[in-house]
């Protein structure tokens, strides 16, 4: 009976305080929903970090319910830093990429842009339901929410973007003398072997979705980006 006594506390306990609890649970995610919705309207705007304006989201994810006995949100503040990713990840990505950033040099054709990692902070500061019991009606809640993002403007409207900005990771696209002396020789080499004449190295032919699944109203005869051929 001593143990079911106490058994039976605990768990009226816990069933009593089950739709404060969830509150608790629903607005913790919100922390984390706002917190990410943060970070990827930062990485859209190329916003450099700083304040952060919170009303969107205090109405989008915060609402006021109008009933004092639930628990709300009473502050909301965001923060967003911009910044190159840190730590030993950071620091091999971009000495990985020196050699990239090289054929950048080369070539104007090929632009590498720097990652940058925007750190999203949230602080939710939720009111005090009166029906707890002391101490915790007085004990004071508040969720921090981080989300990271590491986001890059590297996009491509179509297969000749694609092939023109990463051409200058080909060596005879990079360096014009070398491209010169491998189209000769293969001429030359063409008399004894006619199939050199196709030869056409640093070609970039990039991978494009064919005209028949683009979708219904797509003309594959009328200029379709899946009708480019790659240039040698």
């Amino acid at each position: 009976m001593a143990e079911f006594a106490v058994a039976a506390g605990v768990l009226a306990t816990l069933l009593l305080c089950m739709p404060v609890l969830c509150r608790y649970h629903e607005l913790q995610v919100a922390s984390i929903e706002a917190a990410r919705r943060v970070a990827f309207e930062g990485s859209w705007r190329e916003s450099g970090g700083g304040h952060v304006d919170v009303a969107p989201l205090r109405n989008a994810l915060f609402p006021d319910t109008g009933d004092a006995a639930q628990v709300t949100a009473q502050r909301v503040q965001a923060g967003l830093d911009a910044g190159s990713e840190s730590g030993l990840a950071g620091r091999s990505t971009r000495l990985l990429l020196a050699p990239f950033r090289l054929a950048r040099v080369l070539n104007s054709g090929f632009d590498l842009h720097e990652p940058v990692m925007y750190t999203a902070d949230m602080a939710v500061a939720l009111s005090r339901p009166a029906q707890l019991p002391d101490p915790f009606s007085q004990t004071p809640i508040e969720f921090h929410e981080r989300y990271a993002l590491l986001s890059g403007d590297w996009a491509s409207s179509g297969p000749s973007q694609v092939a023109d900005r990463a051409g200058g990771l080909a060596l005879t696209r990079a360096v014009p003398p070398v491209r010169t002396v491998v189209r000769w020789t293969a001429r030359l080499l063409s008399v004894f072997e006619p199939a050199l004449r196709e030869l056409c190295l640093g070609q970039i032919d990039p991978e494009h979705v064919p005209a028949d699944r683009l979708g219904q109203g797509v003309d594959p005869d009328a200029g379709s980006p899946t009708r480019w051929s790659p240039e040698c």
